[in-house]
């Protein structure tokens, strides 16, 4: 029968094999095509996921911001009460370099902006030790200025390290 082997009577090709079979190949060659393009697009969201930690890290090791943070840990007092609001402003100026840092990292991370996987596995004791150290100082500010978002991007910061010290068993 010539129409199952593909060849007609005067031995060309039947049409509809030969359709059919640059139909597979086409076929074929989108899903490989697409393969590929998902492949490099993973590639592309790793590579965006380790410049942005890498950008942070960086931000949090100058010299300025490690002496923002030096200077929360030895000079911010354990309690404010009993402090005046000119105190207490003077004390949230001068930790404003080592909190806004925070800040916007906790905000990036909250909006899923960036992974926050290298971030608080990397960072979680520096972040954890000063919202600890600032929380009453911050929690004081909120009210000062009757605003209950101050610093909230840092408190989801602080909370996600909180999670990452308890899930891995680490002492505070």
């Amino acid at each position: 029968n010539p129409r199952k082997s593909g060849v007609s009577k005067g031995g060309a090709m039947n049409w509809d094999a030969l359709t059919a079979i640059g139909t597979v190949a086409y076929v074929v060659l989108v899903l490989v095509t697409l393969a590929v393009v998902f492949s490099q697009l993973r590639e592309q969201e790793r590579t965006r996921t380790l410049q942005a930690a890498l950008a942070i890290f960086e931000e949090w090791q100058t010299p300025e911001a490690r002496n923002a943070r030096k200077y929360v840990y030895q000079n911010i007092p354990s309690t404010v009460e009993g402090k005046s609001e000119t105190e207490l402003k003077e004390y949230l100026d001068k930790i404003d370099e080592a909190v806004a840092a925070f800040d916007r990292i906790g905000y990036l991370l909250k909006h899923k902006y960036i992974d926050p996987t290298p971030i608080v596995a990397m960072s979680w004791p520096a972040i954890w030790r000063c919202w600890r150290k600032c929380e009453r100082l911050i929690s004081c500010a909120r009210e000062i200025r009757g605003d209950s978002t101050y610093l909230a991007s840092f408190e989801y910061l602080y909370e996600l390290s909180e999670t990452y010290r308890f899930q891995n068993n680490y002492a505070e």
